[in-house]
């Protein structure tokens, strides 16, 4: 199993960790009956199948740099794919589908996660 960590910048909305964890598995857990949604986890190069609300293994916030007021929200990913092509399913499918959702302030702008 591999491990993809995704770091973004606290949202303006002030949602907790766990509030986010919920939007992120309640969008994984429509995998099976999207067929659209299934269709571009495919165009990013991941089976489908690989992915589902079991794959969040942990969302928290942690202070960002060196600024103790700024937080930052961790996502932690656990599933059988390489972290490239997960990056990828997030940044252009679940992320989109989570901010049009929820409202463009529900989770920052996304921070260098060292890929």
């Amino acid at each position: 199993m591999t491990e993809v960590v995704i770091r973004h910048k606290q949202g303006r909305g002030g949602k907790s960790a766990s509030q986010v964890e919920k939007m992120v598995r309640e969008v994984l857990s429509e995998i099976d009956a999207d067929p659209d949604l299934q269709q571009e986890i495919r165009e990013q190069g991941i089976d489908p199948s690989d992915l589902g609300p079991d794959v969040v293994d942990d969302v928290r916030q942690v202070q960002s740099g060196t600024d103790p007021a700024t937080l930052s929200l961790i996502i932690t990913i656990v599933c059988s794919v390489a972290g490239p092509p997960v990056r990828d399913v997030w940044r252009h499918v679940l992320l989109p589908r989570i901010l049009d959702r929820w409202g463009k302030d529900v989770i920052g702008d996304e921070e260098d996660s060292g890929t």
